[in-house]
């Protein structure tokens, strides 16, 4: 995924986007690129990295290029002092010109983080992917059609409290319903980061247009960034179940005994 932001050119690896950080790659190796012309197209050593990367297993988590610096900074992810050790060798083999290698343990993949977009970024970046697969497919955008907005929480609770609050104001936002999804037997079962355990829904239907899309998903952050969770992503033309819905307040009661 290539987005600019602050002046920057980022590529990250959207798939790491979504289950970082990786169990046991703690071992961070920063590559930085120095007197790049400030056109230069990284992508053929992007891509020469990446058949590297593959065949070592090691983790190309992305770059960010500094036209005004004339610098490019790459993160690399490596299980094994032996796997830092192969990487290097290749670099001095492949790069010429001013090159600085750094090793670091980053646990919990700080500087991947930092290298991601922002919130408001990573929302327009959807939204431009959500709306180019729509018109690609021909779909007919004139007519309102449902959407569902999603978001993750590490934790039950303040999930539940969103969920509460987004019943509340469903009339105010013209929500259609809300719900709650317990994902957390798929994140052990698939080994994926603690923060997608639970999920809430929402339901909206509106006329679809890239502004629109912006309005409403960036309407939907300010929303979910307070109530400590992650805005995940939207899906177009599709409708929430009520028998989907995991939030325990909202089971069918026991009928009451016979008398």
């Amino acid at each position: 995924m290539r987005f600019e932001q602050n002046g920057t050119i980022h590529r990250v690896d959207p798939f790491l986007q979504d289950t970082f950080p990786i169990k046991h790659y703690q071992r961070l190796c920063r590559v930085t690129l120095s007197d790049l012309e400030s056109a230069a197209d990284p992508e053929p050593l992007h891509h020469r990295l990446a058949l590297f990367s593959n065949n070592h297993a090691i983790l190309l988590a992305g770059s960010r290029q500094d036209p005004a610096q004339k610098t490019l900074t790459i993160l690399l992810y490596c299980k094994t002092e032996a796997q830092v050790h192969q990487l290097q060798r290749w670099l001095k083999r492949t790069l010429s010109g001013s090159v600085q290698f750094q090793t670091l343990d980053d646990t919990d993949w700080t500087a991947f983080h930092e290298l991601m977009p922002s919130d408001r970024t990573k929302v327009r970046l959807i939204n431009e992917m959500v709306l180019f697969d729509l018109e690609e497919a021909g779909e007919d955008l004139t007519d309102p059609k449902p959407v569902i907005f999603s978001a993750a929480f590490a934790e039950q609770e303040p999930a539940l409290a969103f969920l509460r609050h987004l019943r509340s104001i469903a009339s105010e936002q013209s929500f259609d319903q809300a719900i709650y999804v317990d994902n957390t037997a798929h994140v052990r079962d698939h080994g994926l980061a603690e923060k997608f355990s639970h999920a809430i829904e929402v339901q909206k239907t509106f006329r679809i247009s890239k502004a629109w899309l912006d309005i409403e998903a960036l309407k939907f952050l300010e929303l979910v960034t307070p109530a400590g969770g992650t805005f995940e992503t939207l899906i177009v033309d599709e409708v929430l179940h009520p028998e989907d819905d995991d939030h325990p307040l909202t089971e069918q009661a026991p009928s009451p005994p016979e008398s």
